[in-house]
């Protein structure tokens, strides 16, 4: 998919936003081949995609410096240890509550088998520290206004708007209530909705700024108002450009977000959901979002369905017979967005590649 690209000139930002329709990885490049990742998917191989798209354009690992975590998920975590095993100088970040003793008792509990939503992503979480243990590196956690990196030229900054203490808690007396006692069951749990620990992150390019909201919601627990009633890192420039949270779903949206975070008629971007009854974004949620933003795109179309996983069982039979399932068609997609760091005010030169659209 990648095959038409090439590399960002150094004095070039660039966003890349990347998703099949299940699944969202963002990579960003902020001067001097120096690169930051957030979260990851797979593509139909179950390889990393933000890494396979690294690698087409030549990025080296020493030059990836941080890799970032917003949540916890299956559809933003899968291929996360692939992504932290090969970028072994990057220092990684996450949500402040996984580095608390229930939320890693939580997490060994679940990780062991896949007997819920939740197995897939504890197991992910879990290899990326058994990874970072193993060559004697630390997590680093994040939560509202966290200073995750400013660099003596301001050539970039990296704050955390979220997550807020509150909800730190609140998450976190939710999953102690989770952890099995001794010789007690596992029991099936959902994915933990509403995401109360999702990291929304802004970049500010010296007189430039990228909002990347994750999967934070604003409904119910007033995710983003909090941010604004709150945050003390939205000083300086207003955002030209928004990683739209939670898929575009009405449930993350904030007339504020716009009004008060980003400038008049941003470039806007999104991730869908093709999973479940409800896909995101619905026809409603994309009228509501062209109101704000004419330039805003999606990595896949809204019909396009990532590789399902199969069931631990299925998956074991397969390798044993050395046997691969491929998809018929490539539902992957990316959605380039580029501009000089020396040109304040210029608009984003967006390129799409494999399965993303501008949405009309």
């Amino acid at each position: 998919m990648w095959e038409k690209t090439s590399p960002p000139l150094n004095d070039q930002i660039e966003v890349s936003v990347i998703g099949p329709g299940f699944g969202e990885a963002i990579v960003v490049h902020f001067g001097s081949g120096r690169w930051v990742t957030f979260d990851s998917c797979v593509d139909q191989d179950g390889n990393c995609a933000s890494l396979s798209y690294l690698r087409a354009i030549g990025v080296q690992p020493e030059q990836v410096q941080f890799t970032i975590a917003t949540h916890w998920h299956q559809d933003h975590i899968r291929g996360l240890p692939q992504l932290v095993a090969w970028a072994s100088k990057a220092q990684f970040w996450c949500p402040t509550a996984f580095g608390h003793e229930d939320f890693l008792r939580f997490a060994s509990a679940y990780s062991e088998a896949d007997i819920s939503m939740l197995g897939a992503p504890t197991s992910e979480l879990a290899q990326v520290f058994e990874i970072l243990g193993e060559r004697g590196s630390k997590p680093r956690f994040a939560h509202q206004d966290t200073i995750i990196y400013a660099d003596d030229t301001a050539t970039l900054q990296i704050f955390a708007l979220s997550p807020v203490q509150s909800r730190i808690q609140q998450f976190l007396k939710h999953v102690a209530s989770l952890i099995p006692e001794l010789r007690q069951s596992r029991i099936r749990v959902g994915a933990l909705h509403p995401n109360l620990v999702s990291l929304a992150v802004r970049l500010v390019f010296e007189s430039d700024a990228v909002i990347l909201g994750a999967d934070l919601q604003e409904h119910p627990h007033a995710g983003w108002t909090e941010i604004l009633d709150a945050c003390q890192c939205l000083r300086g420039p207003k955002a030209t450009l928004f990683k739209i949270p939670h898929h575009g779903s009405e449930n993350a949206h904030l007339d504020r977000q716009w009004s008060e975070l980003l400038v008049a008629q941003p470039a806007s971007v999104l991730t869908p959901y093709n999973r479940g009854s409800r896909k995101l974004p619905t026809d409603e949620d994309i009228r509501r979002i062209m109101q704000y933003s004419t330039q805003a795109y999606s990595t896949a179309r809204m019909t396009s369905v990532a590789p399902r996983r199969l069931d631990r069982s299925v998956e074991r039979s397969l390798q044993e017979g050395n046997i691969k399932l491929r998809s018929s068609e490539i539902k992957m997609g990316h959605v380039q967005f580029r501009k000089k760091l020396s040109s304040p005010g210029s608009i984003w030169h967006t390129t799409l590649f494999g399965n993303a659209i501008q949405l009309r």
